[in-house]
């Protein structure tokens, strides 16, 4: 651009020229100035003027040459141009009319043409420029938008250079989003080695994965934990590509919360998998739409099979139509408890107590029910009250429990008419048994005694100890003939009936007394029966025991 300056100052030495051509005095100090250049030359001794004319017309043809034959052309604008049109045209006339020169031998038609060239070359070049312009301007706008791109991303940017005698990687840049993340400062970073910022990129693989990207060029995807004693604080998602000029930029991301609710996520479907408990999720339908492992194996069923029933499929005790009201009432409620009975695909049935929620979840309405095996329980609570309700020894009704059922009955004979009977029985000198042959043997008559009512009695009779030696006989839909033929024949099997012990010792025969009664009055109660029954006892006794009086 120096030709180029000179050559929009030339007007100046025109001007100059003009003065010289008119007053024929000596150069004026701008063409000594050039003359000094040319001593050797043979114009600027006799023509000095003409001399730096030419030279500059030279140097001005060839910057105008260099311009026209550039292919990328230097943003200039159409105002710097102006002026080398506006020279050569004032150059045309002042070298048409030196004709001393072979160099200014040029007719008027070829200064013209030539003019006319360089017009057309110019409004090309002013056409280009502003081209380039255009596009210098629309890369820059591009580059702006890739800078506010980069700078303003939520994913940190990392971009990284290899180099190859330390193994290594230099930070060459940091978006905000990087600095925010890392809590680092760019300023601080860039130029520092990988492994000295990010100590944990070796272990985490990240060292590995930017080598191999920089090396085959492919991109690659890698999460990694970062570890600080052995605990795993932090996680980050990371996009690693190759860049054209050889660097590799790492676009990623904090996934820490992301991470943390996944392995939650998993901790918890993990766990309703392998807890004890079945999980059921029903819809408002009683359609089956979730179960976990345990109900799969609870049930017998497969999870693709156990997600074509409802619940009137598994439950014993809800059909379709007591669903419906099942499911508005946990829905009044919110949550509620219940037992009930679920039968596997084998048919077996199993009592279950079933904690169930009524959920919404994403606008549908779920029935979430907790279902717990509870047979064992149930079985130990039936046998609890069993033991409560027999005597533990002969294994029939105790005193309460047997009492309770002979008020049921008088009740229900009450209610509904027929016939009640009881009666008393007592062993005979069963304390001369415990005295003789000791309490072990005390205990066997008693068993034997409680064996033979289970034996002998109807399944509707009911017996119970009394306490000691002394029992009493409910025997429903009974008259006392009825009654007083049942007790004769229980007396004469009990005392032909001698019992065995598992020691060895001699059979032991035994008695029994017995006295009966029947209800008379059905306002009467319990109580006045068993006195009755108590009296006919003391009878059959004074009148010398084993027999039956009423």
């Amino acid at each position: 651009m120096n030709s180029l300056s000179r050559t929009i100052g030339l007007p100046h030495l025109i001007s100059d020229y003009d003065s010289l051509n008119r007053n024929r005095a000596k150069p004026p100090k701008t063409v000594n100035k050039f003359t000094k250049k040319c001593s050797s030359c043979a114009m600027a001794k006799t023509q000095p003027m003409a001399c730096i004319l030419m030279c500059e017309v030279f140097a001005m043809s060839q910057c105008i040459n260099s311009l026209m034959e550039l292919t990328a052309i230097p943003a200039i604008s159409k105002m710097q141009l102006k002026p080398i049109l506006q020279i050569y045209n004032q150059l045309t006339p002042i070298l048409a009319n030196n004709a001393d020169e072979p160099f200014f031998k040029k007719s008027s038609d070829e200064l013209n043409e030539l003019t006319q060239c360089i017009e057309e070359r110019a409004l090309r070049l002013v056409q280009t420029n502003a081209q380039l312009i255009h596009e210098n301007k629309k890369t820059g706008d591009h580059e702006a938008r890739l800078t506010a791109l980069f700078e303003n991303m939520s994913n940190g940017i990392a971009v990284y250079r290899f180099i190859d005698d330390a193994n290594d990687f230099i930070i060459t840049d940091l978006n905000k989003a990087a600095e925010r993340i890392e809590n680092i400062n760019r300023k601080e970073v860039i130029g520092q080695k990988l492994s000295s910022v990010f100590p944990f990129s070796a272990q985490a693989g990240l060292h590995d994965v930017l080598k191999r990207v920089s090396e085959t060029g492919l991109t690659e995807t890698h999460t990694m934990a970062i570890q600080t004693e052995n605990h795993i604080s932090q996680w980050r998602e990371n996009y690693v590509c190759k860049l054209p000029n050889g660097e590799v930029a790492v676009v990623f991301n904090d996934v820490t919360h992301r991470k943390n609710a996944e392995m939650t996520l998993q901790l918890t479907q993990f766990s309703v998998n392998h807890c004890a408990d079945s999980l059921y999720w029903i819809s408002a339908d009683g359609h089956i739409k979730y179960v976990n492992d345990s109900s799969c194996k609870f049930l017998g069923y497969s999870r693709e099979k156990l997600l074509t029933l409802t619940v009137a499929d598994i439950d014993a005790l809800y059909s379709a139509e007591s669903w419906v009201f099942h499911w508005q009432t946990l829905k009044e409620k919110g949550a509620i408890n219940l037992e009930t009975i679920y039968r596997t695909q084998q048919g077996k049935q199993i009592s279950v107590d079933i904690s169930a929620n009524y959920l919404l979840f994403e606008g549908e309405e779920y029935y979430c029910g907790f279902v717990r095996d509870i047979s064992e329980r149930k079985a130990l609570q039936t046998e609890l009250e069993r033991q409560a309700q027999l005597d533990y020894l002969t294994g029939i009704a105790n005193r309460r429990y047997f009492m309770a059922q002979a008020e049921m009955e008088l009740a229900r004979t009450a209610r509904y008419g027929g016939a009640l009977s009881v009666f008393m029985l007592d062993i005979d000198h069963f304390k001369q048994v415990n005295d003789n042959h000791g309490h072990t043997a005390g205990d066997r008559v008693l068993e034997r005694v409680g064996g033979i009512f289970a034996d002998f009695l109807r399944e509707t009779d009911i017996p119970g100890r009394l306490g000691g030696e002394e029992f009493a006989v409910l025997l429903p839909e009974t008259g006392l003939e009825k009654a007083v033929e049942v007790a004769e024949r229980l007396r004469s099997y009990i005392a032909e009936s001698p019992i065995f012990f598992e020691s060895g010792a001699l059979p032991l025969s035994i008695s029994v007394s017995i006295g009966v009664t029947t209800l008379q009055d059905h306002n009467g109660n319990i109580n006045d029966l068993l006195n009755r029954a108590d009296q006919a006892l003391y009878r059959a006794k004074s009148a010398g025991r084993n027999r039956v009086c009423k």
